[in-house]
């Protein structure tokens, strides 16, 4: 990679144009996964998000708190349907939106 980017700077490129153009390209696809895997995992931070929020909190807060005082309703479970659906959908949507690019080599 350092070798791409060298190239870059000796035809003029500039810092920014060099991570545009070259560097972000690259790391796209790990930058996304990241992303992805970061916001999948946050689903599960309920004890760490007890302690760094403030004021009305989170839906997943707010969710422990009601099932500690009340049995579950079918809210519960539609929220978590919901939840289910539109994480489903995201993981799809980009999916998709990764894979764009290598289905137009085949």
């Amino acid at each position: 990679m350092e070798g791409y980017e060298n190239a870059a700077r000796v035809l003029g490129a500039n810092g920014w144009q060099v991570f545009l153009r070259i560097t972000f390209p690259l790391i796209f696809f790990q930058v996304v996964g990241v992303a992805l895997f970061s916001f999948v995992l946050s689903w599960g931070e309920l004890s760490r998000t007890n302690f760094v929020s403030q004021g009305q909190g989170t839906l997943p807060v707010y969710l422990f708190a009601r099932l500690q005082s009340f049995a579950p309703t079918p809210e519960f479970y539609s929220i978590g349907t919901v939840i289910t659906g539109v994480a489903a959908i995201a993981l799809v949507v980009a999916g998709l939106l990764l894979t764009r690019g290598q289905r137009r080599l085949i």
